[in-house]
């Protein structure tokens, strides 16, 4: 059996960003998809941009200097 190894620690770094990345992406493309009827909800896109961005801020991938 391999034995557990240690992951840098800039590994684990550029794993959570990444994940943080997925995560915005994701919330922006559920705000941002027209339901059936075709209606666009400004709200829901405004909504899930403000999410993302968050996402992205809490992840020290937005804000001053990016």
């Amino acid at each position: 059996m391999a034995a557990h190894r240690a992951r840098p620690p800039q590994i684990e770094a550029l794993e959570r960003r990444v994940n943080a990345l997925t995560e915005a992406v994701t919330a922006l493309v559920h705000g941002l998809e027209f339901p059936a009827e075709g209606e666009f909800d400004t709200g829901a896109g405004l909504s899930a941009a403000q999410r993302a961005h968050r996402i992205l801020l809490a992840e020290g991938l937005a804000g001053p200097g990016h």
